[in-house]
């Protein structure tokens, strides 16, 4: 039998090429709240000792984080915060131009 009768009943297919072979997959990005990320790892059926990465956004209003820090340390909560920001409209107010 000759390599070509021993090769005709085989196809060959070409070999990947090292883009396909080192291909890594993409990241995937959700965009959640911190209250909801354990939520939302469970979701996606992520177990509770896989890792992961978190990337925290840059604050919007600076300072915000730490007065925030300054607060909770103070022992108020964030009703405690609402009422007072309440009141201080409700003294305001008055004095405001009509």
């Amino acid at each position: 039998m000759t390599v070509k009768e021993m090769s005709a009943g085989l196809r060959l297919r070409p070999l990947p090429c090292e883009d396909e072979m080192t291909k890594v997959a993409e990241p995937q990005f959700i965009e959640s709240t911190a209250g909801q990320v354990a939520d939302e790892l469970a979701r996606q059926g992520i177990s509770p000792d896989e890792r992961v990465t978190l990337t925290i956004e840059p604050e919007l209003i600076p300072g915000r984080r730490a007065s925030r820090k300054l607060v909770i340390a103070a022992g108020l909560t964030d009703d405690d915060i609402d009422n007072l920001i309440k009141r201080a409209q409700q003294e305001v107010e008055p004095l405001l131009p009509r």
